[in-house]
């Protein structure tokens, strides 16, 4: 069984070993709750699929399924409509394990429903892939548990193998075989399992949502990258990513695609800047403390972008098989609906519609002495149907919110930043128009008031000359001094409580002025600039920016 879900087949087989010890335990609990009519058969269906098809059933696929979309395909969106299993989809398998095994949940659906056709092609294939355990299988007129576990018991392992347990449910049903009332506990065993198997799923398939300060300060430290590329064109600064899609269209030309497969689909002009922000956001958030080059985040920022091509490639793939397949509906477009009207085509002749008689889709043949109702079993199977497609459709919408709310963060945090450039382009423009202001001298007494208003507060000033900065923590004890190439990595948290932050411009790094300002600004502090040697006057602008 060369196509079966690992972490699925490895979920069912984590029960095996304890099987025979909890089956009574289950069976007592199936009888004796009165609110249980019969058992949902959910997890035999989910497991019956994930195991049915052999190697020799993969090789012969394609014959299989071309007749039987030949015979029903007209059927397709009744047959999806009747269960729906999370068990078949690009994420866990391969693309050819999935088309299989959603062609193969059709039939199954379809023989669940009366489909004549497609209860005559499963006992085809298991008559004709599993021959022997069907020459043994038919000879029963009615089957328990154990004789169930008889056939699937596996004498070197001595384990149950439960999705062989699962086929020998799932044809007894298609061949008339009827099920003893003790069989309730495989049905019970086999949906906890599958409940626990989509619980793990969800929790796999989560987002890996950005860390927004990491977000931030990659989106600053990219910024202060190109910064020191200006006066280049794109093209040349970034010269290390596009070698990299280069050789990326080259590999997809030696496998016969011309080049454009790639550059169909990348605008790089347009985001090349967010995927190098995503790019180093990932490797910041697993390698905090390490530090990158440009030139390395060009090379992740390559591979992230052919991994959401990849990726997009997979969902294109899944939603065209959805709507081929008749699982989901084609989404429409408002500004553009249809002109093709399903129905529309008349043939001469129409064929007459055929009578199909009730059938008890998703309710397991086995029940208890408090309900015994045809009616009853009908009723609770309709509503296991709607809580099928409504489990589909909520599993489709967590996707779409998970895919959303990533979105809007990484779109708040764009805000966030240009709010943050905002602010810093109206502090670099009052710098710039003191600079032009002519220095008048200021009277001592003034100087010294404004000092002793000052000289407590919390201030910090980055950069700016050593032998400067001594000058001043004579005069200024309480402030706190930062040399900008004393730090690789900045501790944000020496910023924490402070009043206000100054950058000397001219004695500060494009790159260390990017890691200060990304915490000050994840911080909130007020910041400005300062660009004169002269005390005086530096005392005058941080006395006026205090007072306000």
């Amino acid at each position: 069984m060369s196509w079966i879900d690992e972490d699925m087949a490895n979920a069912f087989e984590s029960h095996s070993s304890y099987i025979k010890e909890q089956m009574s335990v289950y069976l007592e609990e199936a009888l004796n709750n009165k609110n249980s009519v019969a058992p949902s058969t959910i997890g035999v269906d989910a497991a019956f699929i994930e195991g049915f098809i052999t190697e020799q059933m993969n090789l012969d696929f394609d014959l299989i399924a071309r007749d039987f979309l030949k015979n029903c395909y007209g059927k397709l969106e009744q047959f999806a409509q009747a269960g729906w299993y999370e068990t078949c989809d690009t994420k866990s398998d391969s693309p050819e394990a999935s088309i299989q095994k959603r062609i193969l949940r059709l039939i199954y659906n379809g023989a669940k429903t009366g489909d004549e056709y497609c209860k005559a092609l499963i006992k085809y294939l298991y008559r004709t892939y599993y021959r022997k355990e069907y020459g043994q299988l038919k000879r029963f007129s009615k089957i328990s548990e154990s004789e169930i576990a008889a056939f699937t018991y596996d004498d070197e392992e001595e384990t149950i193998d439960t999705l062989g347990t699962a086929r020998i449910l799932g044809m007894c049903v298609f061949m008339g075989i009827e099920l003893d009332e003790s069989c309730s506990s495989l049905y019970i065993i086999l949906n906890r399992t599958y409940k626990e198997y989509v619980e793990m799923h969800k929790e796999e398939q989560n987002y890996m949502t950005f860390d927004k300060e990491v977000f931030e300060e990659s989106v600053h430290q990219v910024k202060a990258w190109m910064d020191e590329n200006e006066g280049k064109s794109l093209r040349a600064a970034t010269k290390v990513f596009g070698r990299d899609l280069q050789f990326a269209t080259d590999c997809v030309m030696s496998e016969g695609y011309p080049s454009r497969f790639i550059k169909n689909l990348l605008s790089m002009d347009a985001m090349l800047e967010l995927q190098l922000v995503k790019a180093l956001t990932l490797l910041k958030m697993k390698h905090p403390n390490r530090e990158y080059s440009f030139e390395e985040i060009q090379h992740y920022a390559m591979i992230y972008t052919m991994t959401e091509m990849l990726i997009s490639t997979s969902e294109t793939y899944d939603l065209a098989l959805e709507n081929i397949l008749g699982e989901e509906d084609p989404i429409e477009d408002e500004e553009n609906p249809p002109l093709y009207e399903p129905g529309k085509v008349k043939v001469s002749e129409e064929p007459k519609t055929k009578t199909v008689a009730k059938i008890i889709l998703n309710t397991a043949p086995v029940e208890n002495a408090e309900a015994k109702k045809e009616d009853y079993l009908e009723e609770i199977s309709r509503l296991r149907q709607k809580l099928n497609a409504t489990e589909q459709q909520n599993s489709h919408l967590r996707e779409m919110y998970a895919e959303a709310k990533q979105a809007k963060n990484i779109a708040e945090t764009m805000l966030g930043k240009q709010e943050s450039d905002r602010e810093e382009l109206i502090a670099l423009r009052n710098f710039v128009f003191s600079t032009k202001q002519e220095e008048d001298a200021i009277p001592e007494e003034n100087i010294q008031d404004m000092k002793a208003a000052i000289e407590k507060k919390n201030i910090v000033i980055i950069g700016g000359h050593v032998n400067w900065i001594n000058k001043l923590k004579k005069t200024f004890p309480n402030w706190l001094f930062v040399l900008p190439e004393n730090y690789k990595v900045v501790d944000g948290k020496m910023l924490e409580g402070k009043d206000r932050v100054y950058f000397y411009t001219d004695h500060i790094g494009h790159v260390s002025y990017g890691k200060f300002i990304a915490e000050v600004r994840t911080r909130k502090i007020p910041f400005g600039y300062i660009g004169s040697l002269n005390v005086d006057k530096m005392i005058e602008q941080i006395y006026n920016d205090m007072e306000g």
